[in-house]
């Protein structure tokens, strides 16, 4: 008789925060379950990320709509753990928080101006208690977070439970935006090139 491994799935689904300044899409966790395999086929998940992440796929495809799974493989008294972000679907207006790992959120603290190494979260608490989002007594989680920027807003600050993530509203992921724009710069390049060869052949 096979040996057979414990797959425990956690799901943690997008839902909206909305305020004055900002909607943010934190991650909650919204469902767990469990599932056995075959010894072979855990070995072979934790060997190949990607046919681990196809294999939930083909189990939560059907009511998992964009959010973080992590799932978590006992394998021979030993745990392995992988995360899994599907995309949620949302309108060009979102942006996504370039924080690559998961951490529970604990404050947002709201800046006008954020220059490196002179801000610390001390001073902003001390400074303006108002402009602080206080969310530590929340199970919600940062990770690639989708967020809509009100004119307001301009730069913050993210505290989680593992750190401090100082975030510009100027260095948040367009998608898929960014791409376009990319191809029309190079178009713009290649025909300043060929201008610039007309030019040395009259001069010769």
């Amino acid at each position: 008789m096979s040996t057979q491994s414990t797959v425990i799935i956690e799901k943690y689904c997008f839902q909206p925060l909305e305020t004055s300044m900002f909607i943010l899409h934190v991650l909650k966790k919204c469902g767990e379950s469990t599932e056995q395999v075959e010894e072979d086929t855990a070995n072979k998940f934790i060997e190949n990320d990607d046919l681990f992440h196809s294999w939930i796929l083909s189990i939560l495809e059907k009511d998992f709509r964009g959010g973080v799974i992590k799932a978590s493989i006992n394998y021979h008294g030993k745990n392995y753990s992988t995360l899994f972000f599907k995309e949620p679907e949302i309108d060009s207006n979102y942006l996504i928080i370039p924080i690559p790992y998961m951490a529970r959120l604990m404050k947002i603290i709201v800046l006008q101006n954020l220059d490196s190494g002179e801000v610390t979260v001390k001073e902003t608490i001390s400074q303006d208690s108002t402009n602080i989002l206080e969310f530590s007594n929340d199970s919600i989680y940062v990770f690639f977070n989708p967020i809509k920027i009100h004119n307001s807003l301009s730069n913050f600050i993210i505290v989680t439970d593992t750190g401090v993530e100082r975030i510009s509203v100027n260095n948040l992921i367009k998608l898929p935006l960014e791409k376009k724009k990319s191809v029309s710069k190079k178009k713009k390049k290649r025909k300043s090139r060929k201008r610039k060869t007309k030019k040395k052949k009259k001069k010769q």
